[in-house]
């Protein structure tokens, strides 16, 4: 259950939203931080979804992948104005945008041959071009995030190097390992607080959520919680004490304050 966060204006009223994608039903739903209003903004036939939200546009970006196909769109807060601007992606596993410079980031698995590609177009799905390409092993990309200020692509590996991986945004060659999660432990979500230069991943098996700084150093374990599988997760741009996460178990998705370890249930599709 992939979630994203974003921010729409109403009026005089500030309502913050969270988008999540409900993967068994094939729909991106709204709702407010509160955990009111909730709204269906997509449905499709689609198995997986990845989300990304630009709040001053008002526009979500998702990437969505059925029978091993994927696809990229762009589309109103309401719901209106949806535009495809990539299709026939093969069997992708990961997506993410960087406003700063109009990039999207998508990739595609080789499926029964080792190695994974890396790729990224202009906002509108124009210029599409291979960013980084892996090719000595099965490993699958879960999630990314950019960074633009410090000029990086942060991406979390899982399969034989389960491993948390960054490239500059201008040199994918110089790609660097910076953390390595301890023994059976996977890196899946992963979420960046740019302004405290730290970064958060996630451990579904173990119900885990960790941080360390943007270069990987001071690794810490920050959350572990009964009846919870942390996959997705998101920190909040307006208040960086409180991280979101789809807790795959459950089947909702959750906001957890870190600096006290308050978790409060926002929706639920169980």
């Amino acid at each position: 259950d992939p979630i994203a966060l974003g921010r729409e204006d109403e009026g005089f009223a500030d309502a913050q939203r969270v988008f999540f994608a409900d993967e068994t039903q094939g729909k991106i739903f709204r709702i407010d931080r509160d955990g009111e209003n909730l709204t269906e903004l997509y449905s499709s036939t689609a198995t997986q979804f990845w989300l990304f939200v630009d709040s001053d546009s008002r526009v979500l970006y998702f990437m969505e992948k059925d029978s091993g196909v994927g696809a990229i769109y762009r589309v109103g807060f309401d719901g209106t104005n949806l535009i495809n601007l990539q299709s026939d992606i093969s069997f992708p596993t990961s997506f993410t945008v960087d406003l700063t410079i109009g990039k999207l980031y998508w990739v595609s698995d080789q499926s029964d041959s080792p190695g994974f590609f890396i790729n990224r177009s202009d906002l509108d799905g124009a210029n599409p071009v291979n960013f980084f390409t892996e090719v000595s092993s099965f490993d699958d990309v879960n999630e990314m995030r950019a960074d633009s200020t410090n000029g990086f692509l942060y991406w979390t590996q899982v399969g034989a190097n389960n491993v948390i991986r960054r490239a500059p945004l201008g040199n994918s060659v110089a790609v660097q390992s910076i953390a390595t999660p301890n023994g059976q432990e996977l890196a899946v979500g992963l979420t960046l607080d740019i302004e405290a230069g730290a970064l958060y991943w996630s451990e579904p098996i173990m119900g885990k959520i960790f941080s360390a700084s943007l270069d990987g150093n001071n690794p810490l374990e920050i959350f572990a919680g009964d009846r919870s599988s942390p996959q997705f997760i998101e920190i909040d741009p307006s208040n960086t004490d409180q991280l979101y996460f789809s807790n795959t178990d459950e089947r909702q998705v959750e906001r957890l304050v870190l600096s006290t370890g308050t978790r409060t249930v926002l929706a639920s599709t169980s």
